[in-house]
């Protein structure tokens, strides 16, 4: 009998777990943006700024509202296989998507060894 409960108890846990659905969708305030710049392969000049009253609304309507010090913007956005997503003219990485917390990331290069990275780091 014992046995029959627990595993009534874990068919449940499984069902609840797979409906929990990590998304993008939402309202995130962004918390700093790194900036590394590296020529030939070594990072040359590091920037970390911390962002003050930024918010970020990717909404369910496919546009992505900004609300910052300097106003209010709002983009069309897309997201591309689950992986990226695209606004504003520019393909971001989503990395480390949690319910709470994400990085979007993206990376130019200019020449070989010289290239620069952006990590967006974002939470709820």
């Amino acid at each position: 009998m014992l046995s029959l409960i627990v595993l009534i108890l874990l068919s449940a846990c499984k069902k609840k777990n797979e409906d929990v659905v990590i998304s993008l969708k939402g309202k995130w305030t962004a918390e700093n943006i790194v900036y590394n710049y590296y020529d030939n392969n070594v990072l040359t000049h590091p920037y970390n700024d911390t962002l003050i009253s930024t918010t970020m609304d990717f909404q369910n309507n496919g546009n992505l509202v900004i609300i910052d010090a300097n106003g209010t913007e709002t983009f069309p956005y897309t997201i591309q296989a689950g992986t990226k997503v695209e606004f504003d003219g520019s393909i971001y990485e989503i990395k480390n998507l949690t319910a709470n917390a994400v990085t979007l990331y993206i990376r130019e290069d200019y020449a070989p060894g010289q290239y620069s990275e952006y990590f967006l780091n974002l939470k709820r």
